[in-house]
C-alpha cells in the first residue's frame, strides 16, 4: 500500500503485518527473538476519539491525552517521524484476532520456548494495546 493510499483511509479496515525484534534477557545474550503479528486494523483514527480512552479518561483509570512523547506528527493522525524513519499508527479491531508468530533465531518457536529468553515479567499476558506504532520497514499490507 502506497503512503497516499494509507493517508486516504478514515477509519477503514485494512489487513496488515509487522515483524518486531525484542531484546532478549542477558542470560541469552546474542539470541534473535523476532515477532510476527498479523491482523485487522483501522487507519486514519485519532487516538483520543477512542471509546476505550474516553471511558478511561471519566473514570479517572487514565490521564488526558498528551502529545507524542517522542518523533513528530507527519501526518496527523496516521504517521509520525522520529530519527528519519517513518512510523505508522494502526488500531486493532475490537473484538478482532491478532495472529501472533514467534521465532527464536530465525526458526518458528513455541510461546513458551520464546519466552525462556525474555525476562520474566514478560510473561504476563497483558491485553492488546489500543493503538500500535510501526515503523514502516517493519509492516506489509496485505493485498486489498
Amino acid at each position: 500500500m502506497k503512503l497516499s493510499t494509507f493517508l486516504s483511509c478514515k477509519g477503514q479496515f485494512i489487513k496488515a503485518s509487522f515483524r518486531t525484534t525484542q531484546t532478549p534477557c542477558k542470560a541469552s545474550k546474542g539470541v534473535c527473538l523476532e515477532k510476527a503479528t498479523v491482523g485487522t486494523f483501522r487507519a486514519g483514527i485519532d487516538f483520543a476519539h477512542l471509546l476505550c480512552v474516553k471511558e478511561g479518561i471519566a473514570s479517572g483509570e487514565r490521564g488526558e491525552v498528551q502529545p507524542l512523547s517522542w518523533g513528530e506528527w507527519e501526518h496527523f493522525p496516521y504517521t509520525i517521524t522520529h530519527n528519519g524513519a517513518r512510523y505508522y499508527r494502526l488500531y486493532p479491531v475490537e473484538g478482532g484476532k491478532l495472529v501472533v508468530e514467534r521465532f527464536v533465531d530465525g526458526m518458528p518457536a513455541t510461546k513458551e520456548a520464546w519466552l525462556s529468553h525474555q525476562p520474566p515479567s514478560a510473561a504476563t499476558t497483558k491485553p492488546a494495546p489500543p493503538c500500535f506504532v510501526v515503523r514502516e520497514d517493519h509492516l506489509v499490507f496485505e493485498a486489498e
